[in-house]
C-alpha cells in the first residue's frame, strides 16, 4: 500500500514538491521504524499495552495512507475534481509523529537490544 502511494507521489502533477518530499522521508521513516518495531516484538520484549498502543497509532497512520491513496486516485480519474493535496500529505504527516514517538520512546525505554 505504501510504496503504492510512493509511485502515485512521484508521477502526480498536484501538489507541492516539498510536500510531496516530506511525505516521501516520513514513509520511509515510519516503515524504519515499523521494521524495528517488528523485531523488538519478535524478540519477545513488547509487552501487550504497548503492541496495543503502536496498533492503534498504526492504524491512523495507515487511515491517513488509504484517504491519500484514494485522493490521489481520485484526482487522477476525474481531473475535474478538487483535491487539497498539501492538505491529505500533511494528514500523513500528522499522524506519522505520534507513532515515530511512540515506537522510538518504547524502544530507547525498553533498549533496543
Amino acid at each position: 500500500m505504501l510504496w503504492c502511494l510512493l509511485g502515485i507521489l512521484s508521477i502526480t502533477p498536484l501538489g507541492c514538491a516539498t510536500s510531496k518530499l516530506i511525505t516521501v522521508a516520513t514513509i520511509t521513516t515510519v516503515h524504519q521504524a515499523m521494521l524495528a518495531w517488528r523485531d523488538h516484538v519478535a524478540a519477545g520484549y513488547a509487552t501487550p499495552a504497548d503492541e496495543a498502543k503502536v496498533r492503534a497509532a498504526y492504524g491512523n497512520y495507515q487511515n491517513a495512507v488509504w484517504v491519500a491513496k484514494a485522493a490521489f486516485l481520485e484526482a487522477d480519474q476525474n481531473p475535474g475534481v478538487p483535491v487539497n493535496v498539501d492538505s491529505v500529505l500533511q494528514q500523513i504527516t500528522a499522524t506519522s509523529e505520534p507513532l515515530i514517538a511512540l515506537v522510538v520512546g518504547i524502544l530507547n525505554v525498553k533498549g533496543a537490544r
